[in-house]
């Protein structure tokens, strides 16, 4: 079933992958095959790398603003009336009433009763002062948690190629609120006997993690217009035979269905999409022809029925009703289930987050440079093309000549300044060789062509 649906998210996505390829080839400099069939001959093929232009000024921007030198791309503030634990409130309270009583020197339980009351807006004012100074302690101590998180897993890179491919292709994605295994390993030195010995020892940490996931591996749910309204979404994971094997060392896998699979399929069951072919025919990558050894895996989150889960090994809440639905992540490889787990983020979200550079109403994928610009590229690459073809004839004359004029053994194309042609007989009013000079059409074109690149800036 799960294969089925993937199959629908795939179709539903072929018209904007022609989009994304075409805007790809668009950053390269690089003409549809459609229109580079049309280009034969000595006509030129020319292409104006203003796209490429465009898109890295573009993500320069972005950079330069989230990036600031210095400074954190984020910020944790506390909220204006900020909230705390209930017990800390209650503590908090009972602290600056002890101290307004001290203060006071109140003996009696109904002097105290009376002294609180008449300073009631004064104990107020402490315990929010008291709440606001330790919510922004908080708040700066979880900055520092947050930084140090962030810079071991190498965030900033990640989402600076996310925001790349925003430009690109006008989505980006970005995978986070999942953890790691960290694996370190450490030299520890001991003494045995009163000698010196040295052993290696791994030390295993959870870690939170953040990814940058190519929008080519995203299936959502075609009917979702953002990550808020998404009822499932596919990854697409190509891994080598030891990637896909290593997965039986990770929690929640089946090691026993990932053997009966490599068993299966020794040479791998990857399949080679059009847009992976297309794409690497761009980078100019050249591969062999057959298997190429490697799995392709498919990471579903989303809502499944609580009796599949069941069935494919997947442990319910208890107390949990089997006909319910339960936000789940399940992975599935050669048509096996190697993994079945409820979603283990709290509120059930799925992990993926993918961004537009620009929104489109009603549309989940954006639009990028490329889009924005193509009719603009496209009538500019057309005019160079015309105008450099134009130069080309029009820098010299084409000449006409007829060979019954000519003496034997002229040779008209043998062309230099001061040739002379011999001439026998004729029409004396018919020339032998005749020059036509062709129309030189810079202007206009130029024109056009700036009219265009200001397009383009708009």
């Amino acid at each position: 079933r799960l294969q089925s649906l993937f199959t629908e998210y795939k179709d539903a996505r072929n018209d904007i992958e022609d989009e994304w390829l075409s805007s790809f080839r668009q950053f390269l400099g690089e003409y549809d095959p459609d229109v580079l069939a049309k280009l034969t001959g000595t006509r030129s093929k020319v292409f104006v790398g203003l796209t490429r232009t465009k898109v890295m000024s573009a993500f320069s921007r972005l950079v330069d603003l989230l990036f600031q030198s210095g400074q954190d791309f984020y910020s944790i503030d506390p909220t204006a009336i900020p909230e705390l634990d209930p017990l800390e409130m209650a503590a908090i309270t009972k602290e600056a009433t002890a101290e307004i009583m001290q203060a006071s020197g109140a003996a009696s339980p109904t002097m105290v009763l009376d002294i609180i009351n008449e300073r009631r807006d004064e104990l107020m004012d402490q315990v929010r002062d008291e709440v606001r100074r330790r919510a922004k302690l908080a708040a700066s101590e979880m900055t520092i948690l947050v930084r140090d998180q962030l810079g071991e897993a190498n965030a900033e890179q990640k989402i600076k190629e996310a925001i790349m491919e925003s430009c690109i292709f006008g989505t980006g994605c970005i995978k986070g609120g999942t953890v790691r295994i960290e694996r370190n390993k450490r030299w520890k030195r001991s003494y045995v006997n009163g000698v010196q010995a040295h052993s290696l020892t791994v030390v295993e940490q959870v870690k939170p993690d953040i990814e940058s996931v190519s929008i080519f591996d995203i299936y959502p749910d075609p009917y979702a217009t953002s990550n808020e309204d998404l009822h499932g979404l596919f990854r697409r994971h190509v891994l080598t035979r030891r990637q896909f094997r290593d997965l039986r060392d990770l929690d929640g896998f089946d090691s026993d269905a990932i053997e009966e699979i490599l068993s299966d399929s020794p040479r791998g069951n990857h399949v080679e999409e059009d847009h992976e072919r297309i794409r690497r025919e761009v980078a100019n990558i050249k591969l062999q022809s057959g298997p190429n050894n490697r799995f392709e895996v498919l990471e579903y989150w989303g809502s499944i029925n609580g009796t599949d889960l069941l069935e494919a090994g997947a442990e319910l809440p208890e107390g949990s009703e089997e006909d319910d639905d339960y936000d789940a992540n399940i992975w599935i490889c050669a048509g096996k289930v190697i993994r079945a787990t409820l979603n283990p983020i709290p509120d059930g979200r799925i992990p993926y987050n993918c961004f537009p550079y620009e929104r489109n109403p009603h549309q989940f994928w954006g639009t990028g440079v490329p889009r924005m610009m193509r009719d603009s590229q496209s009538t500019m690459n057309a005019a160079t093309r015309i105008f450099i073809d134009n130069m080309a004839i029009s820098s010299g004359p084409m000449v006409e000549v007829n060979m019954d004029f000519l003496e034997a053994g002229e040779d008209p194309t043998d062309l230099h300044p001061w040739k002379v042609f011999l001439r026998s007989g004729g029409d004396p009013n018919a020339p032998a060789v005749r020059f036509n000079q062709p129309v030189a059409n810079a202007n206009g074109l130029t024109s056009i062509i700036e009219m265009f690149r200001k397009f383009a800036d708009e």
